[in-house]
């Protein structure tokens, strides 16, 4: 499936999700029942956080194998933007960002599960939540050298869902349709992923030199 593709879905399913919360008719679900959704998005947060750190577990999956990765990008001048050099080791921008904001959903949803607060108008975390997870997909549409945006935008790309999870539960507190928003955060994954391989692509491309490092598969 294409970035553009994925994008298209990716926006859509965040509109089907808003109409959810536009609708008040859902039944509240038990607690312990809601409080299980948010240990799978807890999971959700690890698993994307150990991948985030060691890339090279998904190789053959999602990355290609056959690249020598440095800070998870070649080493040339066109990727320097993609990386964060940080006491004398580079480090991808984009997965450092997302790392860093996985760690901090995790902690806010263990909060979140283990001390029970009252929160008010709901509408504001998934209304920011979402602009936050659109920001991050539409990344790479935005022209700039500057690594640390594309770390904060990852970083609020993380946050993004779990707001917008928080505004499910404020608003609705149904099982059903923080699932569905379950589902859909993993698909948001995806669509990250593969807008970020296509933007490698696209680089590669316009660099026009062929060498060891480059993302386009030889044919």
């Amino acid at each position: 499936m294409r970035g553009k593709q994925s994008l298209a879905i990716s926006i859509s399913g965040l509109l089907l999700l808003w109409i959810m919360l536009f609708n008040n008719k859902y039944l509240v679900s038990p607690l312990f029942e809601r409080q299980i959704i948010w240990i799978i998005f807890i999971l959700i947060c690890m698993i994307g956080t150990i991948l985030a750190f060691y890339p090279s577990l998904s190789k053959g999956v999602i990355i290609r194998s056959n690249i020598n990765y440095s800070g998870h990008h070649p080493n040339c001048q066109y990727f320097f933007s993609h990386t964060i050099k940080i006491i004398g080791k580079k480090y991808c921008a984009g997965c450092l960002g997302l790392a860093t904001g996985g760690t901090i959903s995790i902690i806010l949803s263990l909060f979140l599960i283990i001390k029970k607060f009252n929160i008010e108008s709901g509408f504001i975390y998934p209304l920011l939540g979402s602009f936050l997870i659109l920001f991050g997909l539409l990344q790479y549409q935005i022209d700039s050298d500057n690594p640390f945006l594309h770390f904060f935008l990852n970083v609020g790309f993380v946050i993004g869902a779990f707001l917008t999870l928080l505004g499910t539960e404020v608003l609705l507190s149904n099982v059903f349709v923080e699932a569905y928003f379950l589902a859909l955060t993993v698909f948001l994954i995806l669509t990250r992923i593969i807008l970020s391989n296509e933007e490698h692509i696209k680089i590669c491309t316009n660099c026009g030199l062929k060498c060891a490092e480059s993302f386009i598969k030889d044919d």
